[in-house]
């Protein structure tokens, strides 16, 4: 007898044993009692950090948190630049909070993530979508704690240099906040900037340098 059980039902059923031979003879229990129960699922995440809709969130060193559950086996989550989850930023499995090292994300830009437990070959629905929206590229210059790279001369005139061997590229920003020039070289002609301090943002291999100066 071959039968696929549905789950969460108990089944009782009559079995027949048939011999090739008339003379031989089988004890059995007539009445054979089947019970299929249902695997259960992974419980859902809930969703703690970042807050749903907070806003001015760094772009790097990054921390997502949830409630975790000790019978889960690992978590996957997905940050996606749209609610419809069509432009995967970061997809990964993760045993626990997840942590955001390098730079991956753009400022000022909203993104949406959610989170799914896995226990062996299962994984449970998705958390709720929450979203965020990463700091402005100039809310940088509010830390008084971040390490600067050395522009000289400072105060300067005519020119800069950005004492870094190597760097991508580099863009100054005013005190208002506004991208006033972009450069690919360490040196970089200011001749025609007004008065004032201004601020940099300097791209490497390693990740992002900060610096600043003030032009006379």
């Amino acid at each position: 007898m071959e039968f696929t059980p549905d789950t969460e039902k108990t089944y009782t059923d009559q079995i027949e044993f048939v011999s090739d031979s008339d003379t031989t003879s089988v004890d059995h229990d007539p009445i054979l009692e089947i019970t299929a129960s249902a695997i259960e699922s992974p419980s859902q995440p809930t969703l703690l950090l970042p807050t749903n809709k907070d806003t001015n969130i760094t772009v790097s060193n990054m921390a997502f948190s949830w409630e975790e559950n000790q019978d889960i086996d690992y978590y996957t989550i997905q940050i996606s630049k749209n609610l419809a989850f069509s432009i995967i930023i970061v997809e990964t499995a993760f045993t626990n909070s997840y942590n955001l090292a390098s730079q991956t994300l753009d400022y000022s830009t909203k993104y949406y993530w959610r989170v799914r437990s896995n226990r062996e070959d299962i994984s449970s629905d998705w958390s709720e979508i929450w979203s965020f929206t990463t700091e402005s590229e100039s809310s940088i210059f509010d830390d008084k704690n971040i390490e600067l790279i050395s522009i000289t001369p400072n105060p300067a005139v005519n020119v800069i240099t950005i004492n870094l061997d190597i760097f991508t590229s580099a863009k100054i920003y005013n005190q208002n906040g506004n991208l006033v020039k972009e450069a690919t070289t360490k040196t970089i002609n200011v001749s025609d900037f007004a008065r004032g301090k201004y601020f940099i943002i300097i791209s490497t291999d390693e990740g992002i340098k900060h610096g600043e100066f003030i032009k006379d």
